[in-house]
């Protein structure tokens, strides 16, 4: 019960991720879950375990990318922190399995307002998005920006 979406695929269509955390009681939980093409099918999605994961959006609103190489998340999730309604945090791959705490991409991408949509583009450096906060010409448009350095937190204009 409840939703349920891929929203990231590998490059080599053999990893799914998905939306929620699915229970051996059939019951859903935020976050983020990855199945994995077998001969025999799809496996049961299992949890991507995100240090400190939540969601203070009202509705719950979630959506997220991972990078073409595996080892980064780009999550639009209202925190603490956020400026805005959503922002986009990234999240790290580590070495036992487990992903790091969510950090903002930082004000260049993030705004007053909500940003949703990201998607990572094959060089890992490109983030395509949508936001309410940057000037448009209506509400959610699409925006490009380029990862200046490995702090994922200098963006081009």
């Amino acid at each position: 019960e409840g939703d349920n979406a891929i929203s990231s695929m590998a490059p080599d269509g053999r990893t799914a991720y998905v939306i929620n955390i699915y229970h051996p009681n059939g019951s859903l939980g935020f976050g983020v879950s990855r199945s994995l093409k077998t001969r025999a099918g799809w496996s049961a999605p299992v949890e991507c375990k995100i240090a400190n994961n939540y969601n203070l959006h009202r509705d719950n609103q979630f959506e997220f990318a991972v990078s073409p190489d595996g080892k980064a998340m780009v999550l639009a999730v209202q925190r603490r922190d956020a400026l805005g309604e959503r922002d986009l945090y990234v999240t790290f791959l580590k070495a036992d399995g487990t992903w790091t705490e969510p950090k903002a991409l930082g004000p260049q991408v993030n705004t007053a307002d909500a940003e949703s949509s990201p998607f990572l583009a094959a060089d890992g450096q490109t983030l395509y998005f949508s936001s309410m906060g940057h000037p448009g010409y209506g509400n959610g448009d699409i925006f490009v920006t380029r990862r200046l350095d490995d702090t994922w937190t200098n963006w081009s204009e």
